[in-house]
Parts: C-alpha cells; sequence; structure tokens
C-alpha cells in the first residue's frame, strides 16, 4: 500500500523498455506524458523476489522514478487513527505504518525507497 501523497501518477500496461544495469531493481526506462523515467520494481526493493511482468507503474511525486507492481486493489480512504505506527520486528525497514483495516495491510513509505536510491549513487539515474 502506498500513500497517495507520495505518488504524482498511477498507469497500467505501460512498455518498459529494458536497459543493462549493475542495479537489479532497475527494470528499465519508460515514457510518462512526455518524460521517460527510470522504472524499478518495488516488491524488488522491499526485499521480495523480482517478478515477471508488473503489471502497474506508480510515479513518485518527490523524484523523477517510478516503481513497477504486481497489482493494485483500489483507493482507500481511511480515518487517520485506523493508521498505526508499525513497531514489528521483521517488517521491513521501509514499513512505518500500518492500516488497520479489515486486512491489516502495511504502508510502505516511499520517501525512504527514494533515499535509498539517492543514497546508492549515480548507477540508479538520480541525482
Amino acid at each position: 500500500m502506498l500513500r497517495l501523497t507520495d505518488v504524482s501518477g498511477l498507469f497500467t500496461n505501460k512498455t518498459v523498455t529494458w536497459l543493462p544495469s549493475a542495479v537489479a531493481a532497475l527494470l528499465g526506462i519508460a515514457g510518462f506524458r512526455g518524460t521517460v523515467l527510470p522504472v524499478y520494481d518495488l516488491g524488488m526493493l522491499l526485499g521480495k523476489p523480482k517478478t515477471a511482468a508488473p503489471r502497474w507503474l506508480a510515479v513518485a511525486a518527490a523524484a523523477p522514478v517510478a516503481f513497477a507492481f504486481e497489482a493494485f486493489h483500489g483507493f482507500l480512504r481511511e480515518r487517520p487513527e485506523a493508521i498505526v505506527s508499525e513497531a514489528r520486528e521483521g517488517s521491513g525497514r521501509h514499513i512505518r505504518e500500518m492500516l488497520l483495516h479489515e486486512v491489516t495491510r502495511p504502508i510502505v513509505d516511499l520517501p525512504s525507497v527514494l533515499d535509498v536510491l539517492v543514497n546508492r549513487g549515480g548507477s540508479t539515474g538520480l541525482s
């Protein structure tokens, strides 16, 4: 789950052109509203195995980069008290909050994912 404020656009079935890279999570580049952006496998950045062909792409609001993922389950509007700080061991460094809904869902802290990409240096395409 992503916060809507961290995303500037949501796309499906975009063509991602593969580029050789030392960064395993970099899937390639894609065009978004006249701009070419690097596309990263969000699952891989969160420590999951590489997905075959992620269908969905979210463009980050804070940086010129897109993240690919497999499934989109819709938008949720929840009361602020339904979001709690995540303090469980092993939940991952990019999960800092949970949504207490019908099913408890982790909320990915996209700014922390972007920080990791920026701190890797020039090989990510971010500056």
